[in-house]
């Protein structure tokens, strides 16, 4: 059963209030960063190897690596007496579809948001209308959007001034305002011990990348334009996007 490595070790404990490192999601993370061409893959030890050095077993990557081919995710071919494991087309378009979203060192621009009230008589729920991943939905009949509103809908010139607490939490909760906080903290700390060895580093980066890729995917990308530059999921992305150029 591999081990992390010493140092590594230490740097896993100050991730580990973020959620446990669930195997396949860590693969998911590695390709996605390593795969950018189509055509490209990663090799089964040189894929072991990643995930070893932050203490995941050949086991573990084993049951993953089949969840991801049986969920159409990943498909892989022999090479000798190993494998080389690729992306699906289909997880290629997705893969790059979020990348503005993780590598960005600048929130993707999204345009003016605005206020739209849904009519009495919408025939479906407000939320079913709204564009997914461009609005929040605050009550049953009224939303924050960018873009395209339903059909009879009143929308409001854009939203401007101070946000009241209810509507900041309908965008950003408490909870995910914590874990931001909680990965700029284990960040800077991991930065602070920062390995001169370059597979430590790497292991270092792939922690950091890993728990920011899960965290910003479950962020609205309204927050940024509506909460501002100092709400804590936009110091984590500095913090984050530091660290990863760091190393």
């Amino acid at each position: 059963m591999p081990q992390p490595m010493p140092q590594i070790a230490e740097e896993i404990a100050l991730f580990e209030g973020l959620g446990p490192l669930r195997t396949w999601s860590v693969i998911v993370t590695i390709m996605g960063d390593t795969l950018r061409g189509a055509g490209q893959g990663i090799g089964g030890k040189e894929l072991a190897a990643r995930v070893g050095a932050i203490g995941i077993t050949d086991q573990a990557l084993r049951v993953a690596v089949h969840r991801l081919k049986k969920d159409g995710w990943i498909e892989s071919r022999r090479d000798g007496r190993s494998s080389v494991h690729f992306l699906t087309a289909s997880a290629r378009r997705e893969t790059e579809a979020v990348r503005p979203l993780i590598y960005s060192v600048q929130p993707p621009e999204i345009g003016p948001v605005s206020l739209v009230v849904s009519p009495p008589d919408l025939a479906a729920p407000l939320a079913q209308s709204l564009p997914p991943g461009r609005s929040v939905q605050l009550t049953s009949r009224s939303g924050l959007i960018s873009g395209a509103v339903p059909e009879g809908a009143y929308l409001t010139t854009p939203l401007a001034g101070t946000l009241p607490d209810w509507v900041c939490q309908s965008i950003a909760s408490t909870a995910h305002r914590a874990a931001c906080k909680a990965l700029t903290q284990a960040t800077l700390e991991g930065m602070e011990r920062c390995p001169d060895d370059p597979e430590k580093r790497a292991a270092l980066r792939l922690l950091i990348l890993h728990h920011w890729r899960r965290l910003v995917l479950r962020q609205s990308p309204l927050a940024d334009a509506l909460l501002g530059e100092d709400w804590e999921g936009a110091v984590t992305r500095r913090t984050v996007h530091a660290a990863l150029d760091s190393l």
